[in-house]
């Protein structure tokens, strides 16, 4: 008869055991204090954006009170141009239409003869230019004869359809 089969067995008492545990050397910060770090320096970096956008506003506020501050004297100084070129027209229209009976010059509440409230010229009507017994600031530039090289070289109508003086 044929002898019995022959296995593969452990040795007595078993084989050592297998070390399979990973003992490698820690390196480098956890994952808790790397988000944890992240958190301080996005909070430390949102508070400075805060900080500079308090300051700008500050300083946004301060320009604008200052411009505010700054209007009177702008508009006394235009006042005074705007006076002082109204004197000039008045002097000019006096020698101008120094024929004319009942003419008064400067005037800009006076009926003007031959303008109608459409601002068309119709023989026999009287309209004044502005209808108001307030004070209403000029909208036309009057410029002197000496002005008109300075007023060229302003170049105010640069880009538009009107004529150069």
């Amino acid at each position: 008869m044929a002898a019995p089969p022959r296995q593969d067995l452990p040795p007595p008492g078993g084989f050592a055991p297998v070390r399979f545990a990973r003992n490698l050397p820690k390196k480098g910060p956890s994952g808790a204090f790397l988000f944890l770090a992240g958190g301080l320096v996005s909070g430390w970096g949102f508070m400075k954006i805060g900080e500079l956008n308090a300051e700008r506003r500050e300083l946004r506020r301060e320009k604008t009170w200052s411009r505010i501050h700054l209007v009177p004297i702008l508009q006394a100084e235009t006042d005074r141009d705007t006076v002082r070129r109204m004197d000039a027209l008045a002097s000019r229209e006096a020698e101008i239409m120094q024929q004319v009976d009942g003419f008064v010059p400067g005037s800009l509440t006076d009926p003007v003869p031959g303008l109608t409230k459409e601002g068309k010229f119709a023989e026999g009507s009287a309209e004044p230019v502005y209808h108001t017994k307030r004070y209403v600031s000029p909208s036309l530039v009057y410029v002197d004869d000496d002005d008109k090289e300075v007023f060229q070289r302003a170049k105010w109508n640069a880009g538009t359809k009107v004529a150069d003086i």
